[in-house]
């Protein structure tokens, strides 16, 4: 039988606190296996994988890095965050399988569907998503994309509007011609 820590449970870290899984609690009460609150629903996984997909075929392998898998970002002493996918110019990092650090260069544009974190510590789960947006930001990144599978929407940065999926969604202020449109990537899938 696996010794769970408390660090095991942790999704991020901002400012030096820890930002826990969603449904921890479950966990620490033996309702759940940490399995169970750290893996990606069916839904999450499918939308990823088309984003991802879509990106791949639009981008340059040569200029262009995408990671995924909840990539670790590193910003800096007490905050370490997650992406789900980021976009990097490869000049600014490059693929090392031998690295089992964070990646400590902005990535252009980070892309977060379904939120695996717990956000009962931040007054609304907008305040999670305005924080987590503007420390991305402040690190360099261009672009922050949230995806919501359920809603079928999208929101950028820290801005709190939402916007039907179908919207294509303009990126090439960041990378010429990057057009992403999330309902064309899943119906391609």
């Amino acid at each position: 039988m696996k010794t769970l820590t408390h660090d095991a449970l942790v999704y991020e870290e901002m400012d030096g606190h820890p930002v826990m899984y969603k449904n921890f609690h479950k966990v620490l009460l033996s309702q759940a296996n940490i399995e169970d609150i750290m893996g990606s629903s069916q839904s999450q996984s499918i939308v990823v994988s088309a984003i991802f997909q879509h990106l791949f075929s639009l981008l340059n392998r040569k200029t262009h890095w995408i990671l995924t898998n909840e990539a670790g970002l590193h910003l800096g002493q007490g905050n370490n965050l997650a992406a789900d996918l980021a976009v990097f110019d490869r000049t600014q990092v490059v693929p090392n399988i031998k690295n089992f650090q964070y990646v400590e260069v902005a990535p252009l544009i980070v892309i977060e569907v379904d939120i695996k974190a717990d956000m009962s510590d931040f007054p609304t789960p907008h305040d999670y998503y305005r924080k987590k947006a503007l420390k991305l930001r402040e690190f360099g990144v261009r672009k922050v994309i949230w995806v919501n599978t359920q809603s079928e929407t999208v929101m950028f940065d820290d801005e709190l509007t939402s916007y039907p999926w179908t919207e294509p969604i303009d990126l090439s202020s960041i990378v010429p011609g990057l057009t992403l449109s999330i309902s064309e990537a899943i119906q391609a899938f």
